[in-house]
């Protein structure tokens, strides 16, 4: 199952988009949380002036259908330590 999330010229303002790039740091934190779940088998992210997208590919079995939202816990979490900090 392949999973995208993510935001483009398209979809959101300059601004947002600036608020959801990912910096060095931010991207390799969050390839790594990924990485490190037995459950992902590849994970891409990509970070431009036009687009922030995050690629994710798992098998499909049991749980599958509830995994994808799961996935968003990551990107949450980086959003509210970087508003704390």
């Amino acid at each position: 199952m392949l999973f995208a999330l993510g935001i483009s010229h398209r979809t959101a303002c300059v601004e947002q988009r600036e608020k959801e790039s990912l910096s060095n740091g931010r991207a390799s934190k969050l390839l790594q949380h990924l990485a490190g779940d037995d459950r992902v088998d590849e994970v891409v992210a990509l970070s431009t002036c036009e687009v922030v997208q995050q690629l994710q590919r798992f098998d499909y079995g049991p749980g599958a259908e509830i995994l994808a939202p799961a996935m968003l816990k990551p990107v949450r979490a980086l959003e509210a330590n970087a508003a704390g900090a």
